[in-house]
């Protein structure tokens, strides 16, 4: 399994994998909710697409393509002047 440090997708294959590269497909559709103290809350209202292309030890499969769903939801702020998304999930 590839699991890198940081990174929210983990791939899991049959084969021993050499390199992964990770990209977004098709970016999620957000929605957002106000709270009655002014804070702003996201989340995922349709989920995207990342795919994963990992390089493998095979000489039978050597290239592996995974596609995964992509579900955000984090907090919304601002400091007056800057608007910040700070992710959750």
């Amino acid at each position: 399994m590839a699991e890198p440090e940081g990174c929210p997708f983990q791939y899991s294959g049959f084969y021993e994998i050499t390199s992964i590269k990770w990209r977004i497909v098709e970016y999620p559709r957000m929605q957002y909710q106000l709270t009655p103290e002014g804070l702003a809350f996201a989340q995922t209202a349709a989920n995207g697409t990342v795919e994963g292309t990992a390089r493998t030890m095979s000489t039978f499969e050597p290239t592996d393509v995974v596609r995964l769903a992509l579900v955000v939801s984090g907090q919304i702020t601002t400091n007056g002047t800057d608007v910040v998304f700070t992710v959750t999930q």
